[in-house]
């Protein structure tokens, strides 16, 4: 890796003192490879040399990194490549409840789905991320990952400011100085200053001040970072503490059994946790978890009443009690969409929802359902959509938006195709044919040299 700043290990020698040369030799060393899986799509490994992570119930770490590109169950949403320090998030959630949840930092998506595939059906998950292009990967992401009770928006913290008392937990995974990731992204040291930690930890505790009037009594902040740096981790903790005294540490306990750090904050152990790689099998990382005091108040249960599906959509979807309860239908710009009910507050708000719910597609009296990519990809699918499965030849000629030479189905009509039992998206047979309907923004762009 190119030579580390001279303030940076002056600092990091001050801070770890006898362990630094470890620190810097394991920041010389291999980044670890992990996936988390969608166990809504798989519940093994796809991959024969992984090991399980132990803090997560579905993780694992690869031996050696894979062409994710030329996977098609990458590109159906059947797991998300992950950083593995970031997945300790898992051990300070709660989600056995239907919850509100803002990810206020949220792209390109790997909390977000991570708290999407714990949460219940019930839950409503808002994914923000304030720069445009961004937040368009980040739809992506939500997409294909197919839960639809999630909502991706584009808003500064401010805007969800104003929505006072409305989320049960708050991840603020924040814009941070990046010293966690000088292993995995070696360009990172050139930007790296004293100023630049600085400038963030002002921006992290704006973010913070911004933010918090949206959380409930009783509610959870959880704050982190992939940096080392104690300006941007624990101080910025002493000082929310500080300034706001309705907050409290809420601990998260024995996360030291897998290899962080417990931090002691104003007097409080494990009030945070550092991971460095030396010790921990993943890049820097930082997590503290806060309460609001109070009592958290149960979220009123969305009107069962008055959800009705036209013929030509029930043939798709799986009309479970779930969908009644929690979903509701809506054109939009000509597209079909299963929303959230619980979108109001979103909307009065002003928040700018960049995409909500499921696209189900374009619906006529005459054609009925032209289906959207997103339902293909969706759990709210039903089981009696006509399917093909594909050898991964032929799905990643798919995925390439080529033409398939496969028998279909059935004569003519929308038929679904999986690889390994997992949907990729839709193609329509044709007098005994099928014709790829990958919309060409999801198509692979990149020939693949090793199929």
């Amino acid at each position: 890796m190119p030579e580390l700043p001279a303030a940076f290990k002056k600092r990091m020698q001050a801070q770890l003192g006898a362990d630094y040369d470890d620190f810097y030799v394991a920041l010389s060393g291999d980044v670890p490879s992990s996936i988390r899986l969608n166990p809504k799509k798989i519940q093994t490994s796809p991959f024969e040399d992984s090991t399980t992570i132990a803090y997560h119930l579905n993780a694992y770490f690869l031996a050696t990194r894979p062409s994710y590109v030329a996977d098609p169950l990458f590109h159906a949403g059947a797991y998300y490549v992950q950083e593995a320090s970031s997945m300790l998030l898992y051990q300070a959630l709660d989600l056995s409840k239907d919850l509100r949840i803002l990810d206020l930092c949220a792209a390109p998506g790997g909390k977000s789905t991570l708290v999407a595939s714990e949460m219940t059906e019930g839950s409503l998950l808002v994914s923000n991320e304030v720069i445009p292009k961004r937040a368009s990967v980040l739809a992506e992401n939500i997409t294909r990952w197919g839960y639809g009770n999630c909502v991706v928006t584009s808003a500064q913290p401010s805007i969800f400011g104003k929505l006072e008392e409305s989320f049960d937990i708050i991840l603020v995974d924040a814009p941070c100085s990046g010293e966690g990731m000088f292993r995995k992204e070696p360009h990172a040291t050139s930007h790296w200053s004293e100023d630049a930690v600085e400038t963030c930890a002002i921006r992290q505790k704006e973010i913070l001040t911004d933010v918090l009037p949206c959380l409930k009594a009783g509610g959870t902040l959880i704050y982190s970072t992939c940096t080392f740096s104690p300006q941007e981790n624990q101080q910025v903790i002493e000082w929310l503490l500080e300034q706001d005294d309705s907050l409290e540490l809420y601990p998260i306990k024995n996360l030291e059994a897998f290899g962080s750090k417990a931090l002691d904050i104003l007097g409080v152990s494990k009030g945070g946790y550092a991971c460095y790689p030396h010790k921990f099998q993943g890049e820097g990382f930082f997590i503290s978890r806060l309460r609001k005091k109070g009592e958290l108040s149960a979220r009123s249960k969305a009107d069962k009443e008055g959800v009705s599906f036209p013929k030509e959509l029930e043939a798709y979807l799986n009309l479970s009690d779930d969908v009644f309860q929690n979903y509701k239908l809506q054109e939009i710009k000509g597209n079909q969409r299963l929303l959230p009910k619980d979108l109001s507050f979103l909307q009065e708000g002003k928040v700018k929802i960049v995409q909500a719910g499921v696209e189900l597609g374009k619906l006529d009296n005459k054609h009925g359902l032209r289906p959207a990519h997103g339902l293909a990809l969706s759990n709210l699918i039903g089981e009696d959509v006509p399917v093909v499965e594909l050898t991964k030849e032929e799905a990643q000629r798919y995925l390439l938006k080529e033409d398939l030479v496969k028998a279909a189905p059935i004569e003519k009509g929308w038929v679904l195709v999986r690889y390994q039992g997992v949907n990729l998206g839709w193609t329509k047979a044709s007098q005994g044919r099928l014709n790829n309907y990958l919309p060409m923004n999801w198509r692979i762009r990149t020939q693949l040299d090793n199929q």
